[in-house]
């Protein structure tokens, strides 16, 4: 899935939740919230047990069916969903729509802030000011003023905190389980059970209420749980928590457009530009990569190869010199020879001489001949697709492993080359001393749905515009977004 297809998918989520809003508020006037929890949760994950039944049937047929551990989070991340929901359906029964619009929103800056105080993981600049943007578009979507906080207010305020956790979590849970329908279930169920728990010994339910309260619960149920939640689910599952976060924060907006079509309300000056601060939030939170690929849909490898064998022999011997070198070296060797079994038969001293005109020639040549041994005799002839076997292969590094991962197999991997290392520490993307500390800030920072592409994406604009000498800083597509890109601009 695309990086814009999961945003649509939270977007559309967010849509969901503001109009459920309206419902939310009407439901209660004949149900206690705990009930109203209850019961829409108990709905959303009848909605969702097909699906999950479906992918849980195709993981165990894979061999991949989720054990207790696996469970364990989907009850923490139920007992999440819980405590944020029930608080804040207590808090709507004494604040205004709105008021619970802007506090739930104050989750959105709660997400990188405790991303970094618990994983250690620092976003990239650019989250830090559309956080705060979005929370004063919020506020000014409330108009710009608050009235004293009531006790509904302070119910709302406090959900804010477990709703960051589950949008800290959900992603990585679901990418866990490789079941987004399970999770979804699995944690509405946890929901429905221990808001019901909590009901019986608190609230009456009458047949009347019920009645009255049963087209906001069906609506709620259907559409706010079963599916929003699973499409946050999903959607989390290719994009990053702050990231997500941002999007999400707009049901807020929808909230405020729903009530004024439902209820009445109307937007002020200060509303509108809570809106129009709030959209540009959710766009400035995706320029990055997403300006990346719109100029290059589909990156390519520049190496010339035909087959995996092909893709690996040509990374090896790019180390230390260009694809442009490598590939005329490459197309006279693999002319003669363009399988392990037939470069072993055609012997170092013939590789040697096929590419003397890349750097390190003869060394190049005994690796590849003793990697071609080594396929052939302990893997079928064939390119492992794991990479402790990958890198125990000579001349193979941890470049070489992520690269043929990534574009033979289709594995997430961010390889880290000189262009990749240079980019990542010049723009403040994803900074470290060594390729290997870069690779770990860019596995936390670049959105899967992005990944299989960033490291194509980021050598080529290495390679052609921020070049290590003299950086194209004016040609580049994104200097806004880089740390040293009005520096480059002024030299």
């Amino acid at each position: 899935m695309t990086r814009l297809k999961a945003n649509a998918l939270l977007l559309m989520a967010a849509l969901i939740w503001g109009s459920a809003f309206v419902g939310q508020s009407l439901g209660m006037a004949t149900v206690g919230p705990l009930s109203f929890t209850a019961l829409r949760f108990a709905l959303g994950a009848a909605v969702v047990a097909p699906l999950a039944w479906l992918e849980w049937r195709k993981l165990r047929a894979e061999g991949r069916s989720p054990g207790w551990a696996e469970a364990v989070w989907v009850v923490a991340l139920g007992s999440l969903l819980c405590i944020g929901v029930v608080m804040q359906q207590i808090g709507l029964v004494t604040t205004s729509v709105t008021n619970a619009g802007f506090l739930t929103a104050l989750y959105v800056p709660l997400v990188p802030l405790l991303s970094w105080l618990v994983k250690r993981e620092s976003p990239h600049w650019m989250v830090w000011p559309a956080a705060a943007g979005c929370l004063a578009g919020t506020w000014l979507l409330t108009g710009a003023s608050m009235q004293t906080l009531s006790t509904g207010d302070v119910w709302v305020m406090l959900s804010a905190l477990p709703w960051a956790v589950h949008v800290l979590l959900v992603g990585q849970v679901a990418n866990r389980l490789r079941g987004a329908f399970l999770l979804s279930c699995g944690q509405f169920a946890v929901c429905a059970m221990f808001s019901a728990g909590l009901a019986l010994g608190t609230e009456a339910l009458t047949v009347e209420g019920l009645v009255a309260a049963s087209g906001a619960i069906v609506y709620t149920g259907v559409l706010s749980v079963g599916v929003a939640f699973t499409l946050q689910v999903v959607g989390q599952r290719h994009a990053p928590p702050a990231d997500a976060a941002i999007i999400l924060s707009s049901e807020t907006l929808f909230a405020a457009l729903f009530g004024a079509w439902w209820m009445g309300d109307r937007l002020t000056a200060s509303g509108l530009a809570g809106c129009a601060l709030i959209l540009a939030c959710i766009v400035a939170v995706q320029i990055f990569f997403a300006t990346l690929a719109a100029a290059n849909p589909q990156p390519a490898s520049e190496l010339e190869y035909t087959s995996v064998f092909e893709l690996l022999a040509a990374v090896l011997l790019s180390a230390q010199a260009t694809d442009v070198s490598v590939n005329k070296a490459t197309r006279r060797l693999f002319a003669l020879a363009s399988t392990p079994q037939s470069m072993l038969a055609l012997g170092e001293a013939a590789v040697a001489e096929q590419i003397r005109t890349i750097g390190l020639y003869r060394n190049k040549a005994k690796h590849l001949i003793q990697t071609c041994r080594i396929l052939v005799e302990q893997h079928g002839g064939q390119v492992p697709r794991n990479r402790e076997a990958l890198e125990a292969l000579p001349g193979v590094g941890r470049k070489t492993a992520n690269v043929v991962l990534n574009v033979a197999f289709g594995e997430p991997t961010n390889p880290v080359d000189t262009h990749v290392f240079r980019i990542c520490n010049r723009s403040g993307l994803a900074p470290g001393k060594t390729p290997q500390a870069v690779e770990k800030q860019l596995d936390k920072r670049v959105p899967l749905a992005y990944r299989r592409d960033a490291h194509h994406w980021l050598i080529l604009h290495g390679r052609y515009v921020c070049t290590a000498r003299s950086p194209k800083c004016s040609d580049c597509a994104v200097r806004a977004w880089c740390d040293t890109g009005a520096a480059g601009l002024k030299r």
